[in-house]
């Protein structure tokens, strides 16, 4: 019983190894036959990288082989080399041969029994011409036709980056259809690629939106990455002086990081994360992106290997891909349609990235189309960025339509009420010419007949010259009689010898006005800036002049803050204001100065208007009330104006303005002149005589203004007393 178990156990130890043998040895049998033998290899990890194939045909390093489990050989990056153990036989009619399927291995070495195993060294970072088979990938001869005998061959192969190994064995014939596959699905990619690269090349160079460029980066990148890592890198072959062969693959990150760059930056500018929530997601981009493109370049070049820092390189461009899907999905549930699109071309780019997972672990089969699965990844990813692209063209477009049309509505608005304002200051000319239109009817008649039977377009292009004119000649008598209210400079100067009126409307008739009148021994001098500007601020100034002049000689109120009080009453009262919706008002700083006294004082209030005086060079502002006159005056009710008092016991310089020059535009920067700027031109110029202020002044407006438009009317008035200073505020 004894002997009988220990024969059991031999032969089954002997069964064992027959099947354990049998499994790992390779036979091809016909011609058209493609083997993949991932599951039929053992390999051994050599560390050191030192063992030679003296020592690895020991039996100490034979007892180490473990058998590959999967269709696959795959290891993260790794400084290792691996030793491969192949077993073959050949009963086809042609010669077997070996397909290394992967761009990768930078250094393969190929032991043959039948060259008492010297090596042959070939790879990525050697010339095409240690190939023994002029192939893109590496093919190596094996057993000659119809040769069954077992043979052993061994493959040294140090990686460059992730460990990818598929093996094939199969005939010329075979190897080659498989090839075919290859290169058709191939060049499809290509294709796809380069058409996307043209079309959206034609966008930017029609939109010059910055985000066509990033895509066509994006796309120029992934084109030549996939096909690098499928097997066909033509980069290799470009010669850049000092980048070499060895050095492309050497610094696989520097150049393929690019690739990674663009697809940031695209997102970044795509779905507009320089907005609100975006800017999280737009830190964390740029975030992992500082990692991608700054520090592991930078690694490689320095001298890390690359087998040590891939897998990072990896996971943080995985993480870049997981935030772009993640910020896409977050706007689209936002109902934003372009994210949609881009949220779906980045899932079917996640959806081909884990099917390679699958296959190269052996969970999904490795073939030529499973191989390729990121090639329909990508394209449909390109596809439907192209179509989020083509859509966001729609959309800017469709957005400059809605503006187009807004602005002309806005237009034509402007254009009615321009011709009603027109038509409501012309109607006493109007009625005029309608008398001797009435009274010439019978022979305009005729003449109209004539002319209408003899020209009709001529006709109609009169009609049109006729109301252009019409419009530019009410215009311009509204400036003359706006020009016959205001005081002439002359009157001004009899009584304030010493002063300046700086006055220079936007357009032919202004809404700022400066007042001047003279009860007994007191004079009123004021700046209004009303309303608006051109006609409509030119109609309100003729209302403001005539209620200040009844006020001050038919209501004989003198005091400046009562003036205003009641200005601010009869602006209500005359527009109608607490039965309508009309807003319109006016800013002012009024001074009375009363010369009865042998020391003269000044008096001024202001509605959102300030004084400014100059006593022995020091600039002294008073500011206005901020209470409006006219519009929403309901809201300051009760409210009233602060009267300031200055008696003149010294000569002092004083300025009254309208908004208009410290608001005017203009500069290298085109900022607002502000009134830091006005203060300090005023002190500068104060001193001088009031015809040189003034010349100062426009010189220094017209340098600040430069080509730009005026944006409002323009008044400043300074005037000199012999004698100044000290403010009483009187209610």
């Amino acid at each position: 019983m004894k002997y009988f178990f220990l024969t059991v156990m031999f032969f089954g130890a002997f069964f064992f190894t027959s099947i354990k043998a049998q499994n790992t040895v390779i036979s091809l049998a016909d011609k058209e036959e493609l083997l993949q033998i991932g599951k039929k290899v053992t390999y051994l990890e050599d560390k050191d990288t030192k063992w030679t194939i003296k020592e690895i045909l020991s039996e100490e390093k034979q007892a180490l082989f473990k058998k590959n489990k999967k269709d696959v050989f795959t290891r993260p990056g790794t400084t290792s080399a691996f030793w491969f153990k192949i077993e073959t036989k050949n009963t086809s009619i042609e010669d077997s041969w070996l397909e290394v399927a992967t761009t990768y291995p930078w250094r393969i070495e190929f032991y043959s029994p039948n060259n008492d195993y010297q090596s042959h060294t070939t790879g990525s970072i050697y010339d095409d011409t240690t190939k023994l088979y002029q192939v893109n990938l590496f093919w190596f001869p094996l057993n000659k036709a119809k040769d069954n005998k077992v043979k052993t061959y061994y493959i040294r192969v140090e990686e460059g980056l992730t460990f990818e190994l598929p093996l094939y064995v199969g005939t010329i014939r075979s190897l080659s259809k498989n090839k075919v596959i290859n290169d058709y699905l191939t060049a499809g990619f290509v294709g796809i690629m380069l058409i996307m690269i043209l079309y959206n090349s034609f966008l930017l160079f029609a939109t010059k939106d910055r985000v066509y460029g990033y895509y066509i980066g994006y796309l120029f990148m992934m084109l030549i990455s996939m096909t690098y890592a499928n097997g066909y890198p033509f980069i290799q072959y470009l010669d850049f002086g000092f980048i070499d062969k060895y050095w492309i693959h050497r610094h696989f990150l520097v150049w393929h990081s690019f690739a990674y760059l663009f697809v940031g930056l695209f997102c970044i500018r795509y779905l507009n994360l320089n907005k609100n929530k975006g800017i999280i997601a737009k830190r964390i981009i740029l975030g992992q992106l500082f990692f991608i493109v700054g520090v592991f370049p930078v690694l490689s070049l320095v001298g890390f290997k690359i087998q040590n820092i891939v897998t990072a390189f990896q996971g943080i461009f995985f993480l870049l891909y997981i935030t772009c899907l993640i910020t896409a999905y977050y706007y689209a549930l936002k109902k934003d349609k372009q994210a949609r699109f881009y949220a779906l071309g980045w899932t079917f780019m996640i959806i081909g990235v884990f099917i390679f997972l699958l296959v190269l672990y052996g969970y999904l089969p490795f073939n030529p189309y499973t191989r390729n699965v990121l090639y329909f990844g990508v394209a449909l990813e390109v596809w439907m960025f192209s179509l989020a692209l083509g859509d966001r063209m729609n959309v800017i477009r469709r957005e400059k339509e809605v503006i187009q049309a807004e602005n002309i509505k806005i237009i034509k608005e402007q254009k009615e009420v321009l011709e009603m304002k027109v038509k409501e200051r012309t109607l006493q000319l109007q009625e005029k010419k309608d008398e001797i239109m009435t009274q010439n009817e019978e022979l305009l008649q005729k003449q109209e007949e004539v002319e209408m039977q003899r020209n009709s377009l001529l006709k109609q292009n009169l009609i049109i010259e006729r109301k252009n004119k019409n419009i530019t000649s009410s215009i311009s008598y509204a400036k003359q009689i706006q020009g016959a209210i205001l005081p002439s400079i002359s009157e001004i100067k009899e009584v304030l010898p010493k002063s300046m009126i700086f006055f220079r409307p936007k357009d032919v008739v202004s809404g700022d006005f400066y007042y001047f009148s003279k009860k007994r021994s007191k004079v009123f001098f004021a700046s209004v800036d009303c309303t608006g500007h051109g006609v409509p601020g030119a109609f309100m100034s003729l209302i403001g002049n005539d209620l200040l002049h009844q006020i001050i000689h038919a209501k004989n109120i003198v005091r400046p803050d009562k003036i205003l009080n009641e200005l601010k009453t009869e602006i209500t009262r005359t527009l109608k204001q607490k039965k309508n919706t009309n807003n319109d008002g006016m800013d002012i700083s009024l001074c009375m100065i009363d010369f009865s006294l042998e020391t003269p004082y000044l008096e001024y209030a202001g509605a959102k208007q300030p004084l400014i005086y100059f006593k022995e060079g020091k600039l002294n502002k008073i500011k206005g009330d901020k209470i409006i006159i006219g519009g929403a005056t309901q809201y300051f009710k009760g409210q009233e104006f602060t009267l300031h008092k200055i008696f003149i016991d010294s000569p002092t310089t004083f300025y009254l303005c309208s908004d208009g020059i410290q608001d005017q535009f203009g500069g290298k920067e085109s900022k607002k002149f502000m009134p830091k700027r006005l203060n300090q031109l005023l002190i500068d110029i104060h001193q001088l005589p009031f015809s040189t202020q003034k010349a100062e002044l426009e010189e220094k407006i017209d340098n600040w203004q430069g080509k730009n438009i005026q944006i409002d009317d323009m008044l400043l008035i300074g005037f000199k007393l012999e004698k100044s200073s000290n403010i009483e505020d009187v209610k």
